[in-house]
C-alpha cells in the first residue's frame, strides 16, 4: 500500500496524494513551504499537477524536512499508511496551516 499525504485547506477543500507523486518541496519564505506533485489523476481521469502551500513556524524548515523524511522512508508496522501533513489550522509539528491547493493541467 502506498503512503498518502493529506492536506486540508478548509472544510470543503482538501487533497490526498501518494508520496510517489511528490516531485519536490520548496521553501519560498522563512515561513512558507510549497509541495509540488505531478501525474495525479482526478475525477476526469486526466493527469494533473498540484501545488500545495503550507505555512510553517519560521526557521523550522530543516526540522520539518527531517520529520517528513522520517515518514517518507519509514518501514514496519508502527507507521500509518498516511500522514496528515496540514489542515486549515495545524498539522505536522511545525506546519501551522494549509493555505492553498492549486490543481493544474
Amino acid at each position: 500500500m502506498e503512503k498518502l499525504l493529506i492536506f486540508q485547506k478548509d472544510a470543503d477543500e482538501a487533497i490526498a496524494v501518494p508520496v510517489s507523486k511528490l516531485k519536490g518541496i520548496d521553501l519560498t519564505a522563512a515561513d512558507t513551504m510549497i509541495f509540488h506533485f505531478t501525474g495525479i489523476g482526478l475525477t476526469d481521469g486526466n493527469a494533473k499537477s498540484a501545488l500545495v502551500t503550507c505555512t510553517i513556524t519560521s526557521g523550522t524548515y530543516v526540522a520539518t524536512m527531517k520529520e517528513l523524511s522520517e515518514y517518507f522512508y519509514a518501514t514496519g508496522s508502527m507507521k500509518l499508511p498516511y500522514l496528515d501533513v496540514a489542515q486549515a489550522a495545524g498539522g505536522l509539528s511545525n506546519i501551522t496551516a494549509c493555505t492553498a491547493i492549486a490543481i493544474t493541467q
